[in-house]
């Protein structure tokens, strides 16, 4: 009798929360769950696009839209990484801007919406003021790297180790380390 029990609890805790659903929440997860697919489908090398990726991108981008605190945001995430490094360096597709832009804004959007998704409760009203600075702060980050992609690849000049492979590996050891620069100032700051 115990699992029946405990299954009927986890139902009737499923059905309560969804009862308690308010829009802003839902929309969050929506954009989570959007931001996801995007960015996914995005790193399709264009001979592998089908309905089975299509469908698989859908419920893979779902995951960390249902749990935003948990690993899979995380592991949706790399993926992402690994499918634009294998998307450029393995089926030879060029890297162009546009499309550096769309998977970093998309990814950069899944992120802080999955873990605006994790802090805010199911019944949180979200007021428009908050939601309009969090807007603003997505647009300006998201601005702020098409600008640096676009000088990257258009205007400074790419020297000859620049593969890319290098690039991605170089570009995950500067946040690595600006990641341990920044924790080390408000370590020291307090």
């Amino acid at each position: 009798m115990k699992p029946l029990g405990s299954l009927q609890e986890a139902v009737d805790t499923a059905v309560d929360a969804v009862r308690r659903t308010t829009l802003g929440s839902l929309g969050v997860r929506l954009l989570a769950w959007g931001s996801g697919f995007a960015a996914l489908w995005l790193v399709v090398p264009s001979g592998f696009a089908g309905p089975v990726l299509l469908v698989v991108a859908l419920v893979v981008a779902l995951c960390p839209a249902v749990a935003p605190r948990s690993w899979l945001v995380l592991a949706v995430e790399l993926v992402v990484a690994a499918g634009w490094i294998i998307r450029t360096a393995v089926a030879g597709e060029p890297v162009t801007w546009l499309p550096l832009i769309a998977v970093a804004g998309t990814l950069y959007l899944h992120h802080t919406t999955c873990a605006l998704a994790a802090v805010l409760p199911l019944d949180a009203r979200l007021m428009p003021g908050a939601a309009r600075r969090w807007f603003a702060r997505v647009g300006i980050v998201v601005a702020a790297t098409a600008l640096l992609a676009i000088a990257a690849l258009d205007l400074l000049p790419r020297p000859d180790y620049a593969t890319p492979l290098v690039v991605p590996v170089a570009g995950v050891l500067l946040v690595t380390v600006l990641t341990a620069l920044l924790a080390y100032a408000v370590r020291r700051r307090r």
